[in-house]
């Protein structure tokens, strides 16, 4: 169990720095420890995140000739990472099982497995290992709620409001984050539930400091549903308050351009509203 440990426990943390030198520095190390499935463990890990894929299997390969049986159950977990990346679902799978098996509730190899699943195009069994993975984690991303409800929402035959109830279920457990937020969003979108996801836009945007990018998006979904008149007053605020900018941070690209895409829309939703001889709503402070 001491390698498995270490091993899940750095699994975050390398990559960072120059993969080159630190592959050179635990050669140094094998060097004076020739026969240390750890350090091959390590390098092999380092060349996997490279995308060396050949040479991570080679010291994989090293590391199962000296290992303990602690070693050969992290080494089906790394086979599993690799053989995932590589795009060998069926392969990555199968290392996965033979990991899992040992460790049921082990969180990185449940979502890696959920993964997997997604590739062979089986949701179903996709949607329960990343219930495992949130389940099994003390604190749990919200990159796993998303990724769950991104596999209930594909396919030819997407379980949208199950993927919705998903998300509420990571915003309830981690709070209203934006990642989670915007995906329930789109997600009650595609349901067709447009004031469901203006409701929710209107959260996020109450909470926000800057309110531009979001009564931007707020606009986009009222012009889309043909809702010209609430578009045209999205829209102006959003220029509003893009006005309450400092001039620095105003004249950047990013806000030049996203002021100039208001102003289209603004003028496109006012000709619309004209056209149809309605008086658009007023404009209001967010």
């Amino acid at each position: 169990m001491g390698a498995l440990m270490v091993a899940s426990a750095a699994l975050p943390a390398w990559g960072h720095g120059d993969t080159h030198d630190m592959v050179k520095a635990v050669t140094e190390e094998l060097k004076e420890r020739p026969r240390d499935p750890e350090l091959y463990i390590r390098r092999g890990e380092l060349h996997r995140r490279h995308g060396d894929f050949d040479l991570a299997l080679a010291d994989y390969e090293m590391a199962s000739r000296h290992g303990t049986a602690g070693n050969l159950a992290t080494l089906d977990l790394m086979r599993g990472l690799l053989f995932l990346e590589a795009k060998w679902p069926s392969t990555a799978r199968a290392c996965l099982d033979r990991f899992l098996a040992r460790e049921p509730n082990h969180a990185i190899a449940l979502a890696a497995r959920a993964r997997a699943h997604l590739q062979l195009r089986d949701r179903d069994s996709a949607n329960r290992d990343f219930s495992a993975a949130i389940r099994a984690s003390a604190e749990p991303r919200p990159e796993l709620y998303v990724e769950r409800a991104e596999a209930m929402a594909s396919g030819d035959a997407p379980r949208l409001q199950e993927a919705v109830d998903g998300i509420d279920e990571g915003i309830r457990a981690l709070g209203p984050i934006v990642t989670l937020e915007l995906v329930g969003i789109d997600l009650k979108l595609r349901l067709q539930q447009t004031n469901a996801a203006l409701e929710r836009l209107d959260r996020v945007l109450q909470r926000s400091p800057r309110k531009e990018a979001w009564l931007a998006r707020r606009g986009e979904i009222l012009r889309a549903s043909g809702r010209w008149g609430e578009a045209h007053a999205a829209f102006t605020n959003a220029l509003g308050q893009l006005a309450t900018l400092p001039p620095a941070r105003r004249n950047v690209p990013a806000m030049q351009e996203l002021e100039r895409r208001l102003k289209e829309a603004a003028t496109e939703m006012e000709a619309k509203v004209a056209s149809a001889g309605v008086a658009p709503p007023p404009s209001r402070p967010p």
